[in-house]
């Protein structure tokens, strides 16, 4: 019986070996306009995941959870929560004239 500590796995991870940097294309930022940040705020007020907001708006839904925090858009998407709640429940008198 033997105290050395003998690994039961081979060390080919690759760490030891060097290769060339390969350089990486730059990414294009796509910049949000005021009316997709609109969109986005109407389609999170419906109740719609991220997932189905990325989707729509062709977009990553890291980038749409990215713009709701960055922009503080819970208030937005509050009110209009509450304002379509509002129209649901208090709907105004339509004339049929």
């Amino acid at each position: 019986m033997s105290i050395v500590f003998k690994p039961k796995i081979a060390f080919s991870f690759g760490s030891g070996r060097v290769e060339a940097v390969r350089p990486k294309a730059p990414k294009v930022l796509k910049h949000w306009s005021n009316l997709e940040l609109g969109k986005l705020a109407d389609l999170r007020a419906l109740g719609l995941s991220y997932s189905d907001c990325s989707n729509l708006l062709k977009r990553s839904k890291s980038a749409c959870q990215s713009a709701v925090d960055d922009r503080s858009l819970y208030i937005r998407i509050m009110k209009k929560r509450e304002k379509m709640i509002d129209e649901i429940v208090n709907p105004k008198e339509q004339d049929n004239g």
